[in-house]
């Protein structure tokens, strides 16, 4: 029987079906979503336009300006069939185009970047939150979590 005020794993928290799990879990979802967006769409439309959120149905999608979001909006119907096609996102109603350059740049990361790239070797781990990496690297037992802090604490980032 589990203690249900035992402390819990960072892995347990992350997948866990409270709001960072789910929190999580919505954002691993868009991030599939938008990797087949770029397989759906024109080249040259892919870096110009992101999906920002899923509504009601409705797919919200953003980009940094009104030429690319003319372009977008000229194939809308055959990117609602394509979308309609995945079992998964087949009650998809519409597609709603926003134009918004900042938005863009706010959701869109960088594709195919290690994390190691992406952040700055300058940043460190306050002494506290180090010690706490170390308690929960002695306390997990997934393999591939553990290699995570590890390389976290190594580096000192």
């Amino acid at each position: 029987m589990n203690d249900p005020k035992a402390p819990k794993t960072l892995q347990d928290i992350c997948h866990s079906k409270n709001q960072v799990g789910s929190l999580i879990q919505t954002a691993e979802a868009m991030a599939s979503f938008n990797r087949q967006l770029a397989h759906w769409l024109e080249p040259e439309l892919v870096p110009h336009c992101i999906i920002s959120h899923i509504e009601n149905g409705i797919v919200n999608l953003v980009t940094d300006s009104s030429a690319w979001g003319t372009r977008l909006r000229f194939v809308t119907a055959e990117l609602l069939s394509k979308i309609r096609a995945q079992a998964k996102w087949s009650g998809i109603k519409s597609i709603k185009i926003r134009i918004s350059a900042e938005t863009l740049a706010t959701l869109q990361a960088p594709p195919n970047l290690e994390p190691e790239k992406i952040v700055s070797q300058n940043l460190s781990i306050p002494p506290e939150a180090r010690e706490q990496l170390a308690y929960l690297l002695e306390q997990e037992t997934d393999g591939a979590f553990k290699a995570v802090l590890e390389r976290i604490l190594k580096r000192g980032l």
